[in-house]
C-alpha cells in the first residue's frame, strides 16, 4: 500500500532545508521564503544587520539551500505579535514588522534597502485567517503591485482595497524584481492541534470561531470554479449534492449546489431553481448565481429551445447560495436569550413574507430548512433555505391539511406559516416527528402557557389555527406585537446612523460575474486602500477546471 503524497508545499519547503522540527513544530503550518537570488539577499541582509525587536527574528530560518519564516501561531516574548496576522514590507522604525523583507535601518550606505524600496513598501502586505471562513487571505496595503503569481483571476486596479486567497499549497508572491513563496507545510497528523490553535486565535480576536464546513488549509482536492474555490461535499441524494467554498478575492463563503437534470428529475429541478431563484434577501438563502456545465449563465435546458445547447436530456446545472453553519434542528438553543431568539424568528418571518410576495409557497418548512449562517459572512442572522439534508415529510412542522392531503396538492402559504410556527417552537421543545392530530395540537397549545414569552405564545396560536383560513399571512403576523421592541431598536439605530452621517451597510453578498456587487463584497471586508494585481502570464496554472469537467469529476455516481 502506497503512502499519501506529501502536499507540494511541504515537498518545497524540504528542498530549501527549512523543515528543521522545533518543540512548537505541531503549530508550523507555512513557510515564506525566499524564492529567487534577488530575495534571497535582501533576506540575508535582515538577519545580518537588521536588530531582532524589530521583526519575528526567531522565526527566520536559515540553512545552505535557503531562507525564509516559519509561521505558527506560538511565538514566545513578542509583545507586539498578534497571533494569525502577518505584516509583510521594508518596515518601519516605530511599527515592528512580523515578515521583514528589507534590511534596517537602511539609508543611502545601504544600496539594497534603497532598490528594494522602489518596490518595497514599508506596510506592503498582510497576511491573516479570514474570520468567516479561516481561508488564509493576503491583503496589499501599498499602490505599488503584488503578484500572486500562477494565482489566476484578473488584474485589479485602482484606489480600492484588493485581496485574494492563498488557496494553492505552494504559492509564490513577486515584489518587482523579488520572488517569495508561501508554503503550506502542515503534517496530516498535526491538523487537530494546529486547528485547536488557530479556533482559539480567531475566537478572541473576533468572537466567533469560522466555518466548520471547510477544509484547514489549501489541499489538492480543492477546485477553482468561477471564481470559487471548491472545497468538500456537504451532502448527496439521487439528483443533487452541495458542496462548501470560498470566493477568491473575498473570502467569503458560500454554497454550491449541483443538480442533475434528466427526464426523471425535470420536475423537481425546475421547481428547485424556480423556488430559489428569488435573490438572496433578509431572512432568506436565495440563490446568488446559477450557471450549467457549459458555462452559460442560464442553464440551457431551463431557457427556450434557442439555447446553443439545445435540444438535449441532460445537463448538470449549479447554483450558489449563502453556506448554512447551522439548522435550527442541530443549533445549541439553551444559552440564547429570549431577545435574541426572537430576533431569529423574525428574520424567518420577514424571509416568508418576502417569499410570499412572489406568489411562491416554501411547501417544506422545518427546523432543518431554517438556517444560521456566520453573521460576519452574510449579514443574515437567520434565514430559510430551500433544500436541507433531512427530508422531512412528516412531523408537527407539517400542516395538518397537508398531512391529510392524500393527493399531493400543491404547496399554500397557509401551511407555511405553521411550519414556521411549529419550527419555532422546536427551538424550545423537540417535538416528535409524527403526524399531528387535534390531541397533539391540543397539548402543544397548552404548553405554550408559562414555556415561552407570552407575546410569542399568542401569535404562535394563531399561526398553529387548526383551519388554514383562520391563519394570519406573514404581513400580518409581522405586524404582530411581539416584534415592537425590534422595530423600535431598527427605529433607533436609523436615528443614530442619520445623525452621525452613517448609511446602513448593504449585505455583502458576492456575485460571480458581477463587478459591482464584488466590489461591495471586497470594500465591506477592509478597511484601507490596498492594491493587488495577479498575474496571468505564468504558463503553471492552478486546478481551475471548466463546469462540465466539474460536473464529471464531482459526480455522486464518481464519487462513490
Amino acid at each position: 500500500m502506497s503512502s499519501q503524497p506529501q502536499p507540494a508545499g511541504r515537498v518545497e519547503a524540504e528542498r530549501k532545508g527549512l523543515l528543521t522540527l522545533q518543540p512548537n513544530a505541531s503549530y508550523l503550518f507555512a513557510i515564506f521564503s525566499a524564492n529567487n537570488v534577488a530575495a534571497t539577499h535582501l533576506l540575508s541582509l535582515v538577519r545580518a544587520t537588521t536588530p531582532s525587536h524589530l521583526y519575528l527574528s526567531e522565526s527566520l530560518r536559515t540553512s545552505q539551500r535557503g531562507i525564509g519564516y516559519a509561521l505558527g501561531l506560538d511565538v514566545p516574548d513578542v509583545i507586539w505579535y498578534q497571533p494569525g496576522r502577518w505584516k509583510i514590507g521594508a518596515g518601519s522604525p516605530n511599527r515592528p514588522t512580523e515578515l521583514l523583507l528589507c534590511p534596517y535601518p537602511s539609508g543611502d550606505n545601504d544600496p539594497s534597502s534603497a532598490v528594494a524600496g522602489n518596490s518595497i513598501d514599508g506596510l506592503h502586505a498582510a497576511i491573516s485567517f479570514h474570520p468567516v471562513s479561516g481561508a488564509i487571505i493576503i491583503r496589499s496595503r501599498s499602490s505599488k503591485p503584488l503578484l500572486y503569481l500562477d494565482g489566476g483571476g484578473t488584474v485589479q486596479r485602482g484606489k480600492d482595497t484588493h485581496s485574494h486567497v492563498l488557496f494553492m499549497e505552494h504559492n509564490r508572491l513577486q515584489l518587482g524584481s523579488y520572488e517569495f513563496a508561501l508554503d503550506f507545510v502542515l503534517r496530516p497528523k498535526d491538523y487537530p492541534n494546529f486547528q485547536k490553535q488557530r479556533d482559539i486565535v480567531l475566537e478572541e480576536a473576533y468572537g466567533a470561531l469560522p466555518s466548520r464546513h471547510l477544509d484547514l488549509l489549501p489541499s489538492q482536492q480543492h477546485y477553482l470554479c468561477r471564481g470559487i474555490i471548491v472545497h468538500r461535499k456537504l451532502y448527496e441524494n439521487d439528483y443533487r449534492s452541495q458542496y462548501s467554498g470560498v470566493y477568491t478575492r473575498s473570502a467569503g463563503t458560500v454554497a454550491i449546489n449541483m443538480l442533475k437534470y434528466t427526464r426523471e428529475t425535470s420536475d423537481r429541478v425546475r421547481d428547485e431553481v424556480r423556488r430559489v431563484q428569488i435573490n438572496s434577501h433578509e431572512g432568506l438563502f436565495g440563490m446568488i448565481d446559477c450557471w450549467c456545465e457549459h458555462d452559460e449563465s442560464w442553464p440551457c435546458v431551463l431557457r427556450k429551445p434557442h439555447s446553443p445547447c439545445f435540444p438535449q436530456d441532460t445537463e448538470t446545472i449549479f447554483y450558489t447560495t449563502p453556506l448554512s453553519e447551522d439548522s435550527f434542528a442541530s443549533f445549541s438553543w439553551s444559552r440564547v436569550v429570549i431577545q435574541d431568539r426572537l430576533s431569529y424568528f423574525y428574520q424567518t418571518l420577514v424571509g416568508l413574507q418576502e417569499l410570499h410576495k412572489s406568489q411562491v409557497a416554501h411547501g417544506s418548512i422545518s427546523p432543518w430548512t431554517l438556517s444560521l449562517p456566520r453573521i460576519m459572512a452574510t449579514g443574515l442572522m437567520a434565514g430559510i433555505s430551500y433544500y436541507s439534508e433531512e427530508k422531512v415529510s412528516t412531523g408537527i412542522w407539517v400542516a395538518p391539511e397537508v398531512a391529510d392531503n392524500v393527493q399531493q396538492a400543491p404547496p399554500t402559504m397557509q401551511a407555511d406559516i405553521w411550519s414556521l410556527a411549529t419550527s419555532w417552537i422546536h427551538t424550545f421543545k423537540p417535538l416528535q416527528t409524527i403526524k399531528v392530530d387535534r390531541q397533539a395540537h391540543q397539548r402543544i397549545l397548552q404548553w405554550l402557557d408559562g414555556h415561552v414569552d407570552p407575546k410569542l405564545g399568542d401569535l404562535v396560536r394563531t399561526m398553529m389555527a387548526w383551519r388554514p383560513d383562520e391563519r394570519p399571512s406573514a404581513e400580518e403576523a409581522l405586524a404582530h406585537p411581539v416584534w415592537l421592541f425590534l422595530r423600535d431598536k431598527q427605529k433607533r439605530k436609523a436615528r443614530e446612523q442619520g445623525s452621525s452621517g452613517e448609511g446602513t451597510s448593504p449585505v455583502a453578498v458576492e456575485r460571480v460575474g458581477d463587478s459591482k456587487a464584488r466590489k461591495n463584497t471586497e470594500q465591506s471586508s477592509a478597511g484601507k486602500k490596498v492594491r493587488i494585481i495577479v498575474d496571468d502570464s505564468e504558463t503553471e496554472k492552478p486546478r481551475s477546471i471548466p463546469s462540465e469537467r466539474m460536473a464529471r469529476m464531482l459526480s455522486p455516481a464518481e464519487d462513490s
